[in-house]
């Protein structure tokens, strides 16, 4: 059993830089099977860069505090997102292959926690992002590779590169 205080954990923020206080819980706890990660939003902050999904797991987010806003897309990424408010002491699933990216869209603080399983994979090896490709002009499904200095993403359609961060 391992009890750790969520305070104790140093902050890690988004690489770039779309949130500053996410903590990384999982090895605190030293889960092996699990990965836990907190947000705390200030207003305009997000969880990640833009719209993402896992090829090979699902995500379940509690929201401890506040309002998080999630924009969804579904698993061929085709059409207009949805969006879904998802208020204090509710939670949300998505599954494998489901593009999403929440926000906090208030003026308020948002407190929510991330769990998921966690497969041999690193978290680029099975992760997409949506995003517009500049060759193919249309929102595409984009591989994401480790950043180094930057996060990669190539297209999936024409293989165009682009870099964030």
């Amino acid at each position: 059993m391992e009890r750790v205080p969520v305070d104790d954990v140093d902050p890690d923020p988004h690489p770039v830089g779309v949130n500053e206080n996410r903590r990384d819980l999982t090895d605190a706890v030293d889960a092996d099977h699990i990965t836990v990660t907190r947000y705390e939003l200030d207003p305009g902050e997000s969880v990640s860069a833009g719209l993402y999904t896992y090829r090979d797991r699902e995500e379940i987010f509690y929201i401890a505090e506040g309002v998080m806003t999630f924009e969804h897309h579904p698993r061929d990424g085709a059409g207009e997102p949805n969006h879904l408010n998802v208020e204090a002491n509710e939670l949300v699933r998505f599954t494998a292959g489901e593009y999403r990216c929440g926000r906090n869209t208030g003026t308020k603080p948002v407190v929510g926690i991330v769990f998921a399983a966690r497969p041999p994979l690193s978290e680029t090896e099975r992760m997409e992002s949506l995003a517009p490709c500049r060759l193919c002009e249309e929102l595409t499904a984009h591989r994401v590779t480790d950043p180094d200095d930057a996060y990669r993403l190539t297209c999936t359609v024409c293989g165009t590169e682009m870099r964030l961060g």
